[in-house]
């Protein structure tokens, strides 16, 4: 072996332990940072409620939030938004009923809040305000209809 190659050997473990430390410090600070943030998910379904007493059954447009993170938050509403380019917002007051939850909620580690809106309600009250009249563009904007969840958290010095 020459010389250039013993410094290659005796320079690489240098190396490969500098790049170690940069990763190790890179993942601290991710895991440090992760139970600081407010996450959470949002699933919309159409469920079918069936009423064993009357026999009857109800359709419901159905928005299940969870609280996914390691942080509490509390839940204030829920704001539907429709458009691409020139976007409108309509807030949303869930109805109170036996099924949905009330607004403002807290949501603890791995707790759901449920809202239920009648899907007759639906149809006709909140469709038709987020339908456009244009047949053309009312398939892609009903595309990007979204639900915005707006979340306050009180911070409290120690």
């Amino acid at each position: 072996m020459d010389n250039e190659s013993v410094n290659i050997w005796t320079i690489l473990p240098q190396w490969l332990g500098a790049v170690g430390t940069i990763a190790a410090v890179i993942v601290a600070l991710y895991l440090a940072r992760r139970d600081k943030l407010i996450r959470y998910k949002v699933k919309i379904t159409v469920s079918v409620i069936f009423d064993n007493l009357s026999n009857n059954y109800q359709k419901y447009l159905s928005i299940y939030i969870t609280n996914t993170g390691f942080r509490s938050f509390l839940l204030t509403g829920i704001t539907w938004q429709r458009g691409i380019i020139k976007k409108k917002y309509y807030d949303w007051i869930p109805a109170l009923n036996n099924y949905s939850s009330s607004i403002p909620i807290k949501l603890e580690d791995g707790e759901q809040a449920k809202f239920f809106i009648t899907y007759d309600s639906f149809e006709n009250k909140l469709y038709p305000i987020l339908k456009v009249k244009a047949k053309i563009f009312s398939y892609f904007l009903t595309r990007f209809t979204k639900i915005i969840v707006h979340t306050s958290f009180k911070s409290k010095t120690f």
